[in-house]
């Protein structure tokens, strides 16, 4: 299975997502504390005592400050059932506080009541005076504090039940991008912009959609056509324009049209600069602007949240751990976090035990984020070679989070990693029962099934499925094309691993799987070529390496 969409620590992310997240939680939630909240006196048992208690005082004088505490100490502590039960009490003391709405969404999520979730989830967009502003505080909520499969399958159900309600296409799109479900967030933007070609922000959300999929060229034309349009001169257009850029590959343009802008424009400019210099891996230029910004406004954890990467990438590990600790707060927590536990394994010699503890901590700590930081220690240890670590704290994560289907599907890809596929295969098909339209379920079990040779043609089907909900997606059309290649159907093998790779050359696995193909064709000596630029950028790759040993057939 390729690993496209597992990459996704900070430096992945795009420009305005880790913009968005530098600052306070958006919508009308009670602010979260910044810094990782110190553990209460006791076991988590003795924390949701303490929640049961607050809410039963609150029963008992009809309190609602008492009833507001129960339910945020039960839903910071993850006891979701406990905190919806707190929650409706306190809707039925002050039932016009959208603060219990916002909350009631994550719990229904978390605790199986989609529809609820939906419900409210609804009412509240419905009621705004900026629907989209409204939708976007509360993703960026959801993202944090839910998981991925039931967040996707709530947006799904809302286009099921309103399918011409832009609204409903909006959000889907919206959470299919930050999940990395690209084709599908494709598919919805298109379908929008066809209804409104002049919305500036929506064209660039649909060329930011397909540069990612591979169509360059078509995502720069769309920001050309917007650009004579005179629909891109606002500030925030320009600054997402600029990103565009950057992502294609084209960093003097971003920067020509960053330099145009005014320092003074927007608080963002600045970083946006900044950020361009990182992706050309221009560290000491970028250090020194991020130094610079930081002696101007010594409470910019965005700031410091780059520096650390650029501190890392200077190998100046122990100031890379500084910074990512001054900016372990709020939006980036998680990935601060993750970045320290990294540099641990990095060290010399490597504190792997260090950075499993580091993980372990800070997921107690926070548990809401906590199994997040475990699918993210999971990730780092097996790159690092170290599945026994990996093994060891996933075990820990699903023991106190044994229903989180993040967890779970970690799980999975760990036992396939590990080469258990029964297991692997048990584990997948108990998640696709729960949630038959997630893609990436479907595509693990089917291509799982694929390298093992076994149900090819269910496995096609589950695929194919996986393709229809998220269409062009390169890693997907590689599964569907090396079950053709197994099935021996050569022509639909051929094209689509040829476009597979079209679209994301970089990926050592698609390159792996249109290597067979074009040999299987009778084209070694370009299967080959194709091998060894792969091998360049992923030079630790066995699959590659064995492939280019194999002697060319004789002529």
């Amino acid at each position: 299975m390729t690993e496209t969409r597992s990459r996704k620590l900070g430096m992945g992310m795009s420009l305005a997502a880790l913009l968005m997240g530098g600052g306070a939680v958006s919508g009308r939630l009670p602010a979260r504390t910044l810094a990782p909240a110190p553990p209460l006196a006791g076991m988590p048992h003795s924390q949701r005592q303490a929640a049961k208690d607050l809410l039963q005082a609150a029963e008992l004088q009809s309190d609602t400050v008492l009833a507001a505490r129960a339910a945020w100490l039960a839903y910071e502590r993850a006891h979701f059932r406990l905190a919806r039960r707190a929650l409706l009490y306190w809707q039925t003391l002050d039932p016009r506080d959208l603060r219990i709405d916002n909350l009631l969404v994550l719990t229904d999520l978390e605790t199986g009541h989609l529809g609820q979730s939906l419900t409210v989830l609804t009412g509240l967009v419905r009621h705004s005076m900026h629907p989209h502003q409204a939708i976007e505080a509360l993703l960026q909520v959801l993202a944090r504090a839910s998981e991925r499969a039931p967040r996707l399958l709530l947006f799904q159900n809302w286009v099921r039940e309103a399918p011409t309600d832009p609204l409903a296409h909006w959000s889907l799109a919206r959470v299919a991008e930050a999940e990395g479900l690209t084709g599908l967030a494709a598919h919805e933007y298109e379908e929008l912009f066809r209804k409104k070609p002049e919305d500036p922000m929506l064209g660039l959300a649909l060329a930011k959609s397909w540069i990612l999929l591979g169509r360059t060229r078509r995502g720069l034309a769309l920001v050309g056509k917007l650009e004579r349009k005179n629909l891109l001169g606002t500030v925030p257009a320009r600054v997402k324009t600029a990103d565009l850029w950057v992502l294609a590959g084209h960093p003097k343009k971003a920067i020509g049209l960053i330099d145009r802008l005014p320092v003074t424009a927007a608080p963002f400019v600045p970083l946006t600069r900044i950020w361009i210099e990182i992706r050309q891996k221009h560290d000491h230029q970028a250090e020194r602007m991020l130094t610079r910004l930081l002696e101007e406004n010594t409470s910019n954890r965005t700031a410091g949240y780059f520096l650390g990467y650029v501190e890392a990438d200077l190998k100046h590990f122990r100031r890379a751990r500084a910074w990512f600790r001054y900016a372990r707060v709020g939006a980036h927590f998680v990935n601060s976090t993750r970045e320290i536990a990294r540099i641990e394994m990095e060290a010399r010699p490597p504190h792997f035990q260090k950075a499993l503890l580091t993980l372990e901590k800070m997921s107690g700590l926070v548990p809401v984020w906590g199994p997040r930081l475990v699918t993210g220690g999971v990730n780092l240890f097996v790159r690092a070679d170290q599945s026994s670590r990996a093994v060891s704290i996933l075990a820990w994560g699903l023991k106190r989070w044994p229903k989180n289907t993040d967890l779970e599907y970690a799980h999975a890809l760990l036992e396939i990693h590990l080469g258990h596929f029964a297991k692997a295969i048990r584990l997948l098909k108990a998640l696709i029962r729960r949630y038959p339209s997630d893609p990436l379920f479907l595509n693990a079990l089917g291509y799982t099934w694929t390298i093992r040779g076994r149900h090819l043609l269910q496995a096609a089907i589950l695929i194919h499925h996986a393709l229809l909900l998220d269409p062009s997606d390169p890693a997907l059309l590689d599964s569907l094309g090396w079950v053709d290649f197994k099935l021996h159907h050569w022509q639909s093998a051929y094209r689509r691993l040829a476009l597979a790779h079209t679209l994301r050359p970089e990926e050592p696995t698609i390159a792996f799987h249109w290597g067979r193909v074009l040999w299987q064709s009778g084209h070694p000596q370009a299967a080959r070529r194709v091998w060894q630029e792969a091998l360049e950028r992923a030079p630790e790759d066995a699959r590659l390496k064995r492939a280019l040993n194999q002697p060319l057939p004789h002529p």
